[in-house]
């Protein structure tokens, strides 16, 4: 009878170890500065470096949709030229976030630059990491 209590009151304090010990993940120093950092080079790999291996593993549904299915629904048409992507405006609300960009972009026959507003780009923190929510289409 001994024996079992002992196993089962190690195996208790062993539990209440690892509540402890995941509870102590260390959080996000600036959430606003590191999601404003991330959303710029997620969206500079996406429509500038065309990295589409890099922007999938930052996704939130990665695990749900398939990498050739992904590209399908990102892949620019390649009729606007992106020049340079700007962060507008992060908006944090606790464990979600808004960034607004700005991208200079080229079109066709016209010669000068053009900045053109981005829509509104949504973010979950999943594991301590900003994860990008694709938009349904």
């Amino acid at each position: 009878m001994l024996k079992k209590f002992s196993v089962y009151l190690l195996s208790a304090i062993f539990c209440i170890i690892l509540l402890f010990g995941c509870d102590n993940q260390e959080k996000m120093k600036d959430p606003k500065a590191s999601l404003e950092k991330v959303a710029q080079e997620y969206w500079q790999k996406r429509l500038i470096d065309k990295d589409y291996e890099f922007t999938y593993n930052l996704e939130l549904q990665k695990g749900s949709i398939p990498f050739k299915e992904y590209l399908k629904k990102v892949k620019n048409a390649g009729q606007i030229q992106v020049v340079s992507i700007k962060t507008k405006e992060v908006v944090i609300d606790q464990d979600k976030g808004t960034v607004t960009l700005t991208a200079k972009t080229k079109l066709p026959n016209i010669p000068k630059e053009i900045e053109m507003p981005l829509f509104q780009d949504q973010w979950v923190i999943e594991a301590n990491q900003w994860k990008h929510k694709l938009p349904k289409k």
